[in-house]
This record gives structure tokens, sequence and C-alpha cells, in this order.
């Protein structure tokens, strides 16, 4: 996808990702696919600030990281985008 998309994603945010992930999205809903990303993947993206701010109030210490899927991560099926 990265090497269909690249020149498109050039100029968008995040060197490109945001339009790939938009793009991936957008692509799903049209030919009734799988989301590329579920409230899981959202979640565990959006943790990531609040546990630097954490680890950092902490001196850089470990934060251990949530499991948001309460174990049920390993079944999922990877998504691979075309």
């Amino acid at each position: 996808m990265w090497a269909t998309l690249e020149a498109q994603a050039k100029e968008a945010g995040h060197g490109g990702m945001d339009f790939i992930m938009m793009y991936d999205f957008i692509d799903a809903i049209r030919n009734k696919k799988p989301a590329p990303m579920d409230c899981y993947d959202a979640a565990a993206w959006s943790a990531i600030s609040g546990l630097s701010e954490m680890s950092i109030a902490r001196g850089g210490g470990v934060v251990d990281f949530p499991d948001f899927t309460r174990g049920q991560w390993i079944h999922r099926k990877p998504h691979f985008a075309v």
C-alpha cells in the first residue's frame, strides 16, 4: 500500500501515515471490508501519551502497558491492507 500511495501521502501529516490510515479506513467502508483499526487499536494508540507522561514523572521509569483486550489479542487475525 505504501509503495502505491507514497506520492499522494508525501505531504500528509506524520510522514504520510495519516493519509495511509485514512485511505485504508475509507477503502474498508467503501468496499465493505473489516476496518483496519478497531477500538482496541485506538485505545492502545491513545494510551502512549498518558503512559509517556507517567514514565517521565517517574524519572523515566518503566510503566506497564495495559492490555485493553484482556488477553484476547492473541486470537485476533491480522489485517493485511491491499
